[in-house]
């Protein structure tokens, strides 16, 4: 009996650390191996079991316990996944800050990453808009990662897809008020 619990706890912590994957390279994003562009919200309820909380019409999921986000279009296809390093203290943030592996393009990133370590990402094609971060664009995905702590400390990442539409409009506002 004592086997199987000792079985049983090791299994559910690996699962537990291996739903924690996320990964962006060439190919797309990833979650524990799976291309977001599959993920529909019945997909992520099977991959990552039922969201701690819901907000805005079932549109944005919380998960507390592995400290993500999930974002979903209007033909429940998810769009953006938001990874919390430290929590800003809105309702609908992770309780939890993200303790999995987030990789970009081959670099992990984490609370700890600086600025100067990601500007060193060649793949990534930054654009400094002036706020408390850096947003980057690679092929159809738009990446923000915010420092508004400090160039030292990565608060979270925002990996989104699709059209880069709010990124554009955001660049000619600021443009035009220059």
């Amino acid at each position: 009996m004592k086997q199987l619990i000792i079985f049983i706890t090791l299994f559910l912590l690996t699962i537990q650390g291996f739903s924690q994957m996320i990964v962006v390279n060439s190919e797309g994003t990833f979650i524990n191996s799976k291309n977001i562009k599959e993920f529909t919200k019945d997909s992520v309820s099977l991959l990552l079991d039922k969201p701690s909380r819901k907000f805005f019409n079932d549109y944005h999921w919380t998960y507390d316990e592995i400290g993500i986000e999930l974002k979903f279009g209007e033909a429940n296809i998810l769009e953006d996944i938001q990874i919390q390093f430290k929590s800003d203290g809105l309702d609908f943030r992770p309780k939890n800050n993200f303790t999995g592996e987030l990789t970009v393009f081959g670099e992990k990133l984490s609370r700890e990453t600086p600025l100067s370590k990601l500007k060193k990402i060649k793949e990534l094609e930054f654009e400094n808009f002036g706020f408390n971060g850096l947003h980057a664009r690679v092929g159809n995905l738009a990446l923000y990662f915010d420092y508004s702590d400090s160039v030292n400390k990565l608060n979270g990442v925002s990996i989104g897809q699709g059209s880069h539409e709010l990124l554009d409009l955001i660049k000619k506002v600021l443009e035009d008020n220059k």
